[in-house]
């Protein structure tokens, strides 16, 4: 989402503004499976940009139509915003980052907005028309005697529902009900998500319990951490990463097997989901277990 306010330099006061979605590019998304920690946050969404194109944005958009000579990255004294998770239905993990063109930038008949990962060039995180409160496309004739104030709003969504899935593993079929886990946690959902490029070490953990937690939980009982995790390198436009996660012989052995597992995907410890497995896997102490996970993600 994107706020955008015209502001006489003056008085200080809002002449025009309007809040109105943005379309993350395909370029975006990739910057979620090759980014390190805080990319998307920090880097991603450094640099703002408008111009004067009216092109409709598409997901294959890499740069504005008609940029202006100036981006911006100052916040006007409003740094980027902390987490702030909202309970819904749906409930979703926002967090915002304001930039202010000043009285000398970005002077004409204003038609489109960008946010970048440079100040020239680089990856073009999203792309949006400037929209009037109707949601139609709309001009801003900004001057010298104005100052452009742009707040984005970087929103991310919890698996809001269990999936349930059949799988096969050493010649087992397995019915898995995979849902979200810590859902309300800032440093969980709230962040996690944001960072798919960093993947931890060892970092999933097996359960007798067949019995999922809550959402904002995970499940009760004694946790065994596998042994190892590797990630595959990810490729542009897949918008996915595969990971492995190995319990070895002496890891992972409940007297009834292994009824649940729960996974994070960052070196913080965040955890994202938790899965049970009916039967459970029948793990002991000469056998080793590998799960290959895929991870991806998507516009909302």
């Amino acid at each position: 989402m994107i706020k955008v306010e015209l502001i006489d330099a003056k008085t200080g006061r809002v002449k025009w503004k309007s809040k109105f979605p943005n379309l993350i590019t395909n370029a975006g998304k990739d910057l979620i499976g090759v980014g390190a920690l805080n990319n998307i946050v920090f880097n991603s969404t450094s640099w703002c940009a408008v111009g004067l194109g009216s092109t409709a944005p598409a997901n294959t958009d890499t740069t504005l139509v008609s940029e202006t000579s100036t981006r911006t990255n100052d916040n006007g004294g409003f740094a980027t915003s902390a987490d702030a998770y909202t309970a819904g239905p749906p409930d979703y993990h926002e967090r915002s980052r304001v930039y202010l063109f000043s009285t000398a930038q970005a002077n004409g008949n204003l038609t489109e907005i960008g946010i970048f990962d440079a100040s020239t060039g680089g990856n073009m995180w999203m792309r949006q028309l400037l929209k009037d409160g109707g949601g139609t496309p709309t001009t801003i004739v900004k001057t010298s005697a104005e100052q452009l104030r742009i707040t984005y709003y970087l929103r991310v969504q919890p698996l809001q529902s269990d999936v349930s899935i059949t799988r096969v593993i050493s010649g087992v079929s397995y019915d898995i009900v995979i849902r979200a886990t810590q859902a309300d946690n800032a440093n969980n959902w709230g962040l996690a998500p944001l960072n798919f490029g960093t993947w931890p070490t060892t970092q999933a953990f097996a359960y007798e319990t067949q019995t999922l937690g809550a959402r904002t939980s995970f499940p009760a009982g004694t946790a065994s951490q596998c042994n190892s995790t590797s990630a595959a390198a990810y490729s542009n436009g897949n918008y996915y990463r595969d990971v492995t996660w190995i319990w070895g012989a002496g890891v992972g052995n409940f007297t009834l097997g292994i009824g649940a597992i729960s996974c994070l995907c960052m070196n913080n410890g965040a955890t994202l989901f938790q899965m049970n497995f009916t039967p459970r896997i029948a793990k002991d102490n000469v056998k080793e277990l590998t799960l290959v996970t895929r991870f991806s993600w998507d516009r909302v």
